[in-house]
Protein backbone atom coordinates (compact mmCIF):
# COMPACT_ATOMS: atom_id res chain seq x y z
CA UNK A 1 0.00 0.00 0.00
CA UNK A 2 2.74 2.51 0.61
CA UNK A 3 4.48 1.31 -2.73
CA UNK A 4 0.96 2.43 -4.03
CA UNK A 5 0.83 5.38 -2.56
CA UNK A 6 4.40 6.84 -3.66
CA UNK A 7 3.10 5.69 -7.76
CA UNK A 8 0.08 7.97 -7.11
CA UNK A 9 1.85 10.71 -6.19
CA UNK A 10 4.21 10.57 -8.53
CA UNK A 11 1.74 10.50 -11.11
CA UNK A 12 -0.67 13.04 -9.53
CA UNK A 13 2.62 15.81 -9.79
CA UNK A 14 3.89 14.41 -13.24
CA UNK A 15 0.46 15.52 -14.62
CA UNK A 16 1.14 19.10 -13.99
CA UNK A 17 4.57 18.92 -15.43
CA UNK A 18 3.44 19.25 -19.71
CA UNK A 19 1.03 22.61 -18.76
CA UNK A 20 4.18 23.95 -17.00
CA UNK A 21 6.18 22.71 -20.06
CA UNK A 22 3.77 24.27 -22.50
CA UNK A 23 3.53 27.65 -20.76
CA UNK A 24 7.47 27.69 -21.46
CA UNK A 25 6.97 27.21 -25.04
CA UNK A 26 7.67 29.61 -27.64
CA UNK A 27 5.39 30.12 -30.20
CA UNK A 28 6.04 31.44 -33.79
CA UNK A 29 2.97 33.10 -35.91
CA UNK A 30 2.16 31.75 -39.20
CA UNK A 31 -0.11 31.21 -42.00
CA UNK A 32 -2.36 28.48 -42.85
CA UNK A 33 -3.04 28.35 -46.57
CA UNK A 34 -6.67 26.54 -46.59
CA UNK A 35 -7.78 25.03 -49.74
CA UNK A 36 -10.97 25.20 -51.79
CA UNK A 37 -12.16 22.25 -49.59
CA UNK A 38 -11.27 24.08 -46.21
CA UNK A 39 -12.53 27.55 -47.82
CA UNK A 40 -16.25 26.54 -48.86
CA UNK A 41 -16.98 23.34 -46.71
CA UNK A 42 -16.03 24.68 -43.44
CA UNK A 43 -15.61 28.90 -43.95
CA UNK A 44 -12.29 29.09 -43.07
CA UNK A 45 -10.47 32.37 -44.39
CA UNK A 46 -8.19 31.59 -47.59
CA UNK A 47 -5.14 33.03 -45.69
CA UNK A 48 -5.55 32.05 -41.77
CA UNK A 49 -3.46 33.47 -38.53
CA UNK A 50 -1.76 30.40 -36.69
CA UNK A 51 0.55 30.31 -34.01
CA UNK A 52 2.56 27.13 -33.36
CA UNK A 53 5.17 25.96 -30.88
CA UNK A 54 8.92 25.92 -31.73
CA UNK A 55 8.68 21.97 -31.07
CA UNK A 56 5.83 21.71 -34.35
CA UNK A 57 7.02 18.79 -36.69
CA UNK A 58 7.14 21.43 -39.12
CA UNK A 59 10.78 23.07 -37.68
CA UNK A 60 12.05 19.57 -38.11
CA UNK A 61 10.06 17.90 -41.56
CA UNK A 62 9.42 20.82 -43.99
CA UNK A 63 9.22 21.87 -47.54
CA UNK A 64 10.97 25.53 -48.25
CA UNK A 65 10.43 27.91 -50.90
CA UNK A 66 13.02 28.65 -53.52
CA UNK A 67 11.29 32.05 -54.74
CA UNK A 68 11.13 33.21 -50.90
CA UNK A 69 14.78 32.02 -50.32
CA UNK A 70 15.85 34.21 -53.39
CA UNK A 71 13.62 37.18 -52.07
CA UNK A 72 15.32 36.61 -48.23
CA UNK A 73 12.39 35.64 -46.38
CA UNK A 74 12.91 31.98 -46.51
CA UNK A 75 9.66 29.94 -45.47
CA UNK A 76 9.34 26.06 -44.32
CA UNK A 77 6.02 24.49 -45.51
CA UNK A 78 3.99 21.34 -44.84
CA UNK A 79 0.97 19.62 -46.14
CA UNK A 80 -2.06 19.48 -43.75
CA UNK A 81 -3.90 16.37 -43.66
CA UNK A 82 -7.43 16.87 -45.34
CA UNK A 83 -10.84 17.00 -42.91
CA UNK A 84 -13.10 14.12 -43.26
CA UNK A 85 -16.06 16.34 -44.07
CA UNK A 86 -14.33 17.19 -47.87
CA UNK A 87 -11.74 14.69 -48.34
CA UNK A 88 -13.83 13.06 -50.45
CA UNK A 89 -16.78 15.32 -51.91
CA UNK A 90 -17.87 16.17 -54.93
CA UNK A 91 -20.70 18.54 -53.82
CA UNK A 92 -22.16 21.15 -56.21
CA UNK A 93 -20.04 24.07 -53.77
CA UNK A 94 -16.10 23.34 -55.40
CA UNK A 95 -17.72 23.84 -59.12
CA UNK A 96 -16.37 20.93 -60.16
CA UNK A 97 -12.66 21.82 -58.78
CA UNK A 98 -11.19 19.31 -56.63
CA UNK A 99 -11.84 20.26 -52.93
CA UNK A 100 -7.79 19.57 -52.36
CA UNK A 101 -7.43 22.59 -55.12
CA UNK A 102 -4.67 25.55 -53.56
CA UNK A 103 -2.75 27.26 -55.98
CA UNK A 104 -1.53 29.96 -53.93
CA UNK A 105 0.16 27.04 -51.99
CA UNK A 106 1.48 25.29 -55.50
CA UNK A 107 3.13 27.91 -56.89
CA UNK A 108 5.04 29.21 -53.77
CA UNK A 109 7.23 26.11 -54.60
CA UNK A 110 8.29 26.78 -58.29
CA UNK A 111 11.56 25.47 -58.83
CA UNK A 112 14.19 28.19 -59.41
CA UNK A 113 17.14 25.58 -60.07
CA UNK A 114 18.49 26.00 -63.65
CA UNK A 115 19.65 22.40 -63.40
CA UNK A 116 17.13 20.15 -62.15
CA UNK A 117 15.66 17.43 -63.89
CA UNK A 118 12.58 15.77 -63.80
CA UNK A 119 12.99 12.82 -60.86
CA UNK A 120 10.07 10.78 -60.38
CA UNK A 121 12.21 9.21 -57.12
CA UNK A 122 12.51 12.92 -55.43
CA UNK A 123 9.41 14.89 -57.17
CA UNK A 124 10.95 16.74 -58.74
CA UNK A 125 9.46 17.90 -62.50
CA UNK A 126 12.58 20.53 -63.13
CA UNK A 127 12.75 24.38 -63.69
CA UNK A 128 10.09 25.94 -63.05
CA UNK A 129 7.32 23.80 -62.61
CA UNK A 130 6.23 22.35 -58.51
CA UNK A 131 7.42 19.51 -56.99
CA UNK A 132 4.58 16.62 -57.52
CA UNK A 133 3.31 16.50 -53.69
CA UNK A 134 2.35 20.40 -54.48
CA UNK A 135 0.32 19.99 -58.05
CA UNK A 136 -3.53 20.27 -57.78
CA UNK A 137 -3.59 17.69 -54.68
CA UNK A 138 -1.79 19.72 -52.31
CA UNK A 139 -4.52 20.71 -49.94
CA UNK A 140 -4.18 22.76 -47.09
CA UNK A 141 -0.52 24.03 -45.70
CA UNK A 142 0.87 25.63 -43.08
CA UNK A 143 3.67 28.22 -43.84
CA UNK A 144 5.93 29.75 -40.77
CA UNK A 145 9.53 31.57 -41.26
CA UNK A 146 12.70 29.79 -41.22
CA UNK A 147 14.38 32.46 -38.75
CA UNK A 148 10.71 32.77 -36.31
CA UNK A 149 9.67 36.32 -37.06
CA UNK A 150 6.05 36.57 -37.51
CA UNK A 151 4.41 35.84 -40.72
CA UNK A 152 1.93 38.03 -41.26
CA UNK A 153 -1.36 36.73 -43.63
CA UNK A 154 -0.82 39.97 -45.57
CA UNK A 155 2.89 38.75 -45.80
CA UNK A 156 1.81 35.10 -46.90
CA UNK A 157 -0.83 36.71 -49.23
CA UNK A 158 1.57 39.32 -51.06
CA UNK A 159 3.95 36.55 -51.61
CA UNK A 160 1.32 33.97 -53.15
CA UNK A 161 0.47 36.53 -55.64
CA UNK A 162 4.15 37.33 -56.23
CA UNK A 163 4.89 33.67 -57.08
CA UNK A 164 1.84 33.63 -59.01
CA UNK A 165 1.23 36.47 -61.19
CA UNK A 166 4.71 37.95 -61.35
CA UNK A 167 7.22 34.69 -61.42
CA UNK A 168 4.96 32.16 -62.73
CA UNK A 169 4.56 33.84 -66.15
CA UNK A 170 8.43 34.80 -66.14
CA UNK A 171 8.95 30.92 -65.98
CA UNK A 172 6.85 30.25 -68.32
CA UNK A 173 8.57 32.79 -70.53
CA UNK A 174 11.88 30.71 -70.25
CA UNK A 175 10.25 27.68 -71.25
CA UNK A 176 8.81 29.03 -74.35
CA UNK A 177 5.09 29.30 -73.41
CA UNK A 178 5.43 32.58 -74.92
CA UNK A 179 6.55 31.36 -78.73
CA UNK A 180 7.06 33.00 -81.07
CA UNK A 181 8.94 35.42 -78.70
CA UNK A 182 12.60 34.73 -77.88
CA UNK A 183 12.58 32.45 -74.12
CA UNK A 184 13.81 35.01 -71.53
CA UNK A 185 17.18 32.84 -70.06
CA UNK A 186 16.90 31.33 -66.97
CA UNK A 187 19.96 33.37 -65.31
CA UNK A 188 17.95 36.16 -66.36
CA UNK A 189 14.76 34.85 -64.35
CA UNK A 190 16.47 34.22 -61.44
CA UNK A 191 18.27 38.26 -61.62
CA UNK A 192 14.31 39.44 -61.41
CA UNK A 193 13.72 37.18 -58.19
CA UNK A 194 15.17 39.65 -55.53
CA UNK A 195 14.85 41.44 -52.71
CA UNK A 196 13.91 44.81 -54.71
CA UNK A 197 11.94 43.15 -56.65
CA UNK A 198 9.52 41.99 -53.90
CA UNK A 199 10.21 45.24 -52.20
CA UNK A 200 8.16 47.35 -55.07
CA UNK A 201 5.61 44.19 -55.25
CA UNK A 202 4.95 44.64 -51.21
CA UNK A 203 4.69 48.55 -51.96
CA UNK A 204 1.77 47.89 -54.95
CA UNK A 205 0.25 45.18 -53.22
CA UNK A 206 -0.13 47.54 -49.81
CA UNK A 207 -1.62 50.53 -51.67
CA UNK A 208 -4.07 47.92 -53.83
CA UNK A 209 -5.19 46.93 -50.08
CA UNK A 210 -5.17 50.07 -48.87
CA UNK A 211 -3.35 48.35 -46.01
CA UNK A 212 -0.94 51.27 -44.64
CA UNK A 213 -0.61 49.26 -41.14
CA UNK A 214 1.15 46.40 -41.80
CA UNK A 215 4.93 46.19 -41.87
CA UNK A 216 6.64 45.12 -44.38
CA UNK A 217 7.85 41.45 -44.23
CA UNK A 218 11.71 42.80 -43.81
CA UNK A 219 10.59 45.07 -40.91
CA UNK A 220 8.81 42.62 -38.36
CA UNK A 221 10.46 41.62 -35.23
CA UNK A 222 10.69 38.78 -33.24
Amino acid sequence: MVDFRHVTDYFLSYAYTPSKFQASVVRVKGVRINCLGDVKMLKRPHFEEIELPTTDSIFTQHDTSDIADRIGISVLTQRCPPDPKWANSKDAMFENKSPFNNQDATFLHQCCDPDAKFDMSTGSLGWGWCSMPWQNGAGSAIVVRKDKKPLLPSHMEALAKYCRNEIQPLMGHSTGEYHPEEPIKKDHVLKIICRPMFVIYWSKFSREKKDYTTPSPYDTAM
